[in-house]
């Protein structure tokens, strides 16, 4: 069963490491959703990976039951 991830930012740091466990080519991570304080940047992030879900607040994301 794959670490399901909740990616707490838009900025490079965090694009930094989605690309990094992505070249893993591995199933064990899965990234569900991505918060941001800005929703648009959320959307941006969240398009550009390929990530389901977009919060424009990290409450949102803190409240997500998919995410382990």
């Amino acid at each position: 069963m794959a670490t399901k991830w909740g990616v707490v930012s838009a900025g490079k740091i965090c694009n930094d490491f989605v690309v990094s466990v992505k070249s893993l080519g591995s199933n064990e991570h899965e990234f569900v959703a991505v918060a941001a304080r800005n929703l648009s940047s959320a959307k941006l992030f969240s398009a550009k990976h390929c990530i389901p879900k977009a919060y424009g607040s990290y409450e949102e994301l803190a409240q997500d039951p998919e995410k382990q």
